[in-house]
This record gives structure tokens, sequence and C-alpha cells, in this order.
């Protein structure tokens, strides 16, 4: 769709009328003119006529896009890489497809253009989208930096990136959790016993990449393995326009492989096959996607799923809320997605197992056998919802007594539902913990609703027991929320014997079937890192006890991705301990090495480095740079001074609610984990090194 406005030089030949064209007749940007010629806010009605009229006079006629605006259509470009639609079938492509298909069903138009590698090298204009003026943009896969850079610099629409992410907080990030993702699957042959195992991937190609290798790490460290034991095969050249896979299988073969991609474990399967090896019977293999057809001699791989139709819908709604102005970037967003398991490569699955914890007697599942329903038609029939006959809901209600099965979770109240809380002592212990300002956010997310909010506070042995909240025990409470880290095997039984939603605040647990609010502790941390590489910092340490839970952990991979992006060789001596995993206090051991920056697995521990360096002697920032992570240093002369990465435990509050009043409602149908990105708030606590 080219502008067809013509008007005639000084040789009679044709000239296109551009948008630019009427912009710099009245000295205004071109923005101001496209606004105003579609009519949208930000334009005052004397300059909208005047930008008009100039149109007109020049011969500006209005493309066939701008009709549609008439119509409240948008027109949505997308972008994909050359070497992504090269081969058939390409997983980018069909997300393109599924973009289309979001994007007409709302009304929308979409225009492909597939950037070469030579204008990726040359980080060459998009000019398609520079000439129509498109309303937003979604850029698909990962490009070149420099592209990347030159899209940020010269767009003036909003841009939503699908399965890659930077650490812009410019645009938006729709992502598959890759380095959560491959950490289940990795944990998945360690369950059935395998130690011996290859990730099959270059680490160094894309971020995608990064991160499931080390998910594949952080699942082989939880297990007990030490760095010497994770092993990788290369399975193509890092450098621009390298695309083509290629491996060499070592002489001797582990017990199992890894694969960061579909694509890579059936090319694996054919070099195997070449020398002889059989899949399962020799050798097992996980993979990541779900999306490639063509499985030879019937193997069915046990991959991780990629919802492409997810990933679309995500997209398109993001995109269209920012071009309709009804929000702001919102950094990274994981979509919430499922392990499939399908085939046998050794693998029977998994299930979650059973506790010592008693429910009551009578449960949805006795009473839906006993009337030959489902659970969900029992829920809904004793909840009076809509969908169930009469006779059915009836026979139901006439069962269920018969069975004495307690209706009080389903007496209409008012004001809301009951919503309960509960946290362990050691997270409660004092009125300015972080938990206790969580709480806090969940309260005020709840009365908005009108709701109410009970709280629990969990101790240690009760735990060890596996008793049951009280709150639960004696029907309370509509829905649950749970705050902070637990004993695993405790949540787990929670989650299995409850009839009531439950929400995991801050936590997780991979493969539990709830849903769970996190920071985006990964992502965070490496966005942490890459402000430090960025002000020139090439000695960075880390602070924290990266087995004492899954957050620090993860804080750890996302600082470990940081230096290897960079290049940066990773020092074993420079991950420093922040608290006594056995007693729980907080105590920091500095190297013999000094770093120039220490990145901090929280404010907490940024703030007893802070003051183990000035009883030696250290300024801060001048002689020693510090970071940390939560926005949450209550009570410390350093808070007013220390760069962080804000957890918005107020979003963080809000989403939890939201989500449990919508499984409470039966509104929604499916669970998993929503990660919540956030901001660094930059302060005074970091120098800027000039080399």
């Amino acid at each position: 769709m080219k502008r067809m406005l013509i008007e005639r030089g000084a040789m009679g030949q044709k000239k296109e009328v551009k948008l630019e064209d009427i912009a710099d007749s009245l000295g205004v940007s071109i923005v101001t003119v496209s606004n105003a010629l579609k009519g949208k806010k930000g334009v005052s009605e004397g300059l909208r006529n005047r930008i008009k009229e100039a149109a007109q006079r020049m011969g500006y006629k209005t493309p066939v896009y701008e009709e549609k605006e008439k119509a409240r259509s948008h027109i949505i470009g997308v972008l994909v890489a050359e070497r992504y639609v090269k081969e058939f079938p390409s997983f980018y492509m069909e997300i393109y497809r599924r973009v289309a298909q979001e994007t007409a069903k709302r009304g929308h138009v979409t225009v492909l253009e597939v950037v070469t590698c030579e204008k990726e090298n040359l980080s060459a204009d998009a000019m398609v989208f520079l000439e129509q003026s498109m309303d937003g943009l979604i850029v698909i896969g990962e490009l070149y930096q420099g592209y990347m850079k030159m899209l940020r610099k010269v767009s003036r629409i909003p841009i939503v990136c699908v399965d890659y992410y930077d650490v812009y907080d410019d645009m938006d990030y729709i992502i598959t959790d890759g380095f959560g993702g491959m950490e289940q699957m990795t944990r998945l042959l360690l369950k059935e016993g395998y130690r011996d195992l290859i990730f099959v991937g270059s680490p160094n190609a894309t971020k995608n990449i990064t991160d499931r290798y080390f998910g594949y790490c952080k699942a082989m460290q939880r297990a007990g393995m030490e760095e010497e034991q994770f092993r990788f095969i290369a399975d193509r050249e890092c450098g621009k326009g390298n695309y083509r896979l290629e491996f060499e299988l070592p002489e001797k073969l582990p017990q199992g492989f890894v694969c960061n991609c579909d694509k890579t474990a059936v090319l694996l399967i054919e070099r195997l096959k070449e020398r002889g090896v059989r899949v399962p019977e020799d050798v097992s293999i996980v993979s990541f996607d779900n999306y490639y057809p063509q499985i030879q001699d019937g193997i069915k791989l046990c991959t991780y799923e990629n919802d492409e139709k997810v990933i679309a819908r995500i997209s398109v709604s993001t995109l269209l809320k920012r071009i309709e102005g009804k929000s702001r970037p919102e950094g990274v967003r994981i979509t919430e997605n499922a392990v499939q398991l399908s085939g046998r490569h050794g693998l029977e699955g998994s299930g979650v197992s059973g506790g010592t914890v008693e429910m009551a007697e009578v449960q949805l599942k006795d009473i839906a056998q006993a009337a030959g329903v489902s659970t969900v038609t029992v829920s809904n029939a004793l909840s009076g919802k809509r969908g169930v006959s009469i006779d059915v809901r009836e026979k139901i209600e006439k069962i269920a007594r018969n069975m004495g099965y307690d209706f009080s979770r389903y007496e209409k109240k008012e004001g809301g539902y009951r919503i309960g809380v509960i946290a362990s002592e050691m997270y409660m212990e004092m009125g300015t913990s972080f938990y206790w300002a969580m709480y806090q956010q969940i309260v005020y997310a709840a009365s908005k609703s009108q709701s109410q909010t009970m709280l629990e506070i969990l101790d240690t042995d009760m735990q060890r027991r596996d008793e049951l909240p009280k709150l639960m025990r004696e029907k309370m409470i509509d829905g649950l929320i749970i705050i902070g880290w637990h004993f695993k095997s405790y949540v787990e039984n929670l989650v299995k014997k409850s009839e009531i939603p439950i929400v995991l605040l801050d936590f997780q647990i991979k493969g539990l079937k709830c849903d769970a609010v996190m920071s985006g502790n990964y992502i965070g941390m490496y966005k942490m890192t890459h402000y430090l590489l960025e002000k020139g910092h090439r000695d960075i340490a880390f602070v924290g006890s990266v087995y004492a839970n899954e957050n620090i952990m993860d804080r750890y991979y996302g600082y470990r991705k940081g230096l290897e992006e960079a290049g940066i060789p990773f020092r074993k001596e420079w991950v420093l301990e922040d608290r006594d995993l056995i007693a729980g206090n907080m105590r920091v051991e500095l190297p013999d090495n000094m770093p120039t920056a220490f990145v901090c697995n929280s404010d907490l521990s940024a703030g007893y480095l802070h003051d183990v360096l000035i009883k030696k002697g250290f300024r801060i920032p001048e002689d020693i740079s510090i970071v940390g992570y939560d926005n949450y240093l209550f009570g410390h002369s350093f808070a007013d001074h220390l760069t962080t990465y804000n957890v918005d435990i107020k979003r963080m509050g809000t989403i939890a609610v939201k989500l449990l009043m919508g499984k409470i409602r039966g509104d929604e149908k499916y669970w998993g984990t929503r990660y919540v990105d956030s901001v660094i708030v930059e302060r005074d606590s970091v120098k800027e090194l000039r080399w």
C-alpha cells in the first residue's frame, strides 16, 4: 500500500506526497500530522484544521488503511527475520498466522514484512512501516541487536516483541518460560534416576537458548551436580546468518539429552540412528516447543509445549491496549504454559505424592462419582450456577445431603468472598517485613471487591505435622493465598487435598496444579547485572545463598545470564553466601580479591554488605558499587541510596486476588504462573567506570 498522491515538479515529473511533506510545510512533527488526519486525540482543533487544509492543498489522498481508521480499525505491522521463514514448517510463521487470525477477529489488519539478512546487518529501516505509519508493531523472534536499537530509535508507535526480550522498559515482550520450562523438562529425567545428561544447544546463539541452558543448569544444580558435570553440545554457529543446525555427538553417549528445541531433537534422533542407537531404549530425550509434526519411526517427543494461540492472543491484546492508550509498557510477560507429556522415553510422567493431611470425609469427587457426573457439574450445581438442569441439580443436592456434605461454602454471602491468607511465622515477626507489606496489599485489593481477608500464621511444627490450617479445617474461606516459602511437601498436600482454589504468592512449585504469582526473579536479576555492565563494570560478584530457596537460585542464574551475554568468565569465588542456612541469621564475608561491584539477591543482603564494607574502610560508590533486589530496605540509612530492582508488591497482590476470585467464581479453567516484571530504581550506589 503506497500513497498515490502526486504533485508535479519543475520538470513535470510526478512527486509522491508524504506525511513528512505536510509536516515540513507547517513546522510540526509527522506524528502530529498522522494523528490529526486520523482524528486521534492530542491535537488542537485549530491545528487539526490547518493540517487538513494543507493536506488538501498539496493533493494528499487518504490511504486505504486510514479509511479503515474511521471504522476504528488499526493497521498492525509484523516483522520477522528472513532466516526464520526459509524452512517449512516455520514456528514463527505459525505464530504470525495466529496473530493474523487474532487481529482479523478483532476487526483489524496485519501487514507482514520479512527482514532480509542484509537489512538486519545494516540496521536498515523497515520501509513499509515508516512509509505507511502503522498504528503498532509486532516483532516475532530475535532480530540482531543493532536492528532492534534502530527500531526503538525511529519508531513512534507501540512495539510488542514476541519470543524475545531485552532490558529496555519502553517495549512489551511476550515470551514463553524458557528458563523454568527447561528446568522442568530436565527435572523429569532427573526424577527418573538419570544423572549423566547433556544439553544440546548453543547457549550464546539467542537469548532463548541461553535461558533454556540455564534452566538445565539449575535443575542439575538442584539435584546436587557440580558445575563440571554441566555439559552442552553446540547445535549451531553463533554469528549473523549462521542458522543451519549441525553438531557432532560425543564418543561416549550420556544417559539422556536435553534439547533446546524439537528441531534439534529430530536432528539428534537422526544422528543417533546413524550410529545404531535406539530412542528411548538406549538413550532418552526431552525437548522444548512441541512443534515438529514429522517425527520418524513413530517416536513421540517428550517436550514442553508452547501454545502459539495463547502467545498470539496475549501479544495482540497487549498491542491493542497500547495503541488505544489503555496501558503503558509492562516489560516482560511470560505466557503460562504446561508440560506436554507424550511418548515413553523412559518417562511415565510425574504426580504429586500424597501425605498425611486429611480433609472432610465427603468431597466433590465423591458426590460426582455417586451421581455419575463431573466434579465441575457438582460444583456448578451446588453453587447455583447456570448450565445444570433442574433434575440434575436436585439429584446432586440430594446425594450431597445424604452423604453429609457441608454446604457452608455455598451459602450466600454479602460483600464478596472470604479470602484466607497463610504465612510462615518467620516472615511475620516484624511489622516492617516484606511479606507483611505484601499482605497489606492483598487486604487492600480484596477490600476493593468488598471481600474479607483472614490471616493465619503458621509455625514450623505445624508444617512438619502436616496439620491443615484452621481456616481450611473449619471451612471458613472461599479461597486461599499462601505467601512466601513453606515446606514443599506441605504445600503440595494442601493443594492436593483442598476443594477451594489456592494461589501461591512470591513462590511456585513446578508441576503443582494451582496458580502462582511471582516476581520475574531470573529476568529481574539479569536486568540488574546488565545495568552494572552498562556502567562499565566487568568484575561483578553475586551475594546470595544459592541453595536457600528457588527465588535466590533464579536470581543467581539471572546474574549468570548477564555475564554469559557479555562474554565474561564466571568466577565461583565471587558467589558469596549471605546467610547461615541452618541458623537463618544474615552474614556476608568479603572475598580476598575484591570486585568493582556487587549484585545482591535482596536489599536486606545489600544492607548487610554495605555495613561490612563500611567497617572495612570502603566507600560506596567511590570504591565499591552495590545494587540490590526488592526495593524494600526498611529502616536502614542505605535505603535512600541503593539502586535496586523494584518488586511490585501492589501489582502482585492485586493479580493474586484477581486470579483467586476468578477461580472461586469458576471463570478461569486453567492454572499457571504469572510473572510480574518491573523496573530498575536508580539511585546513587553505583559508580560509572570509564575505560
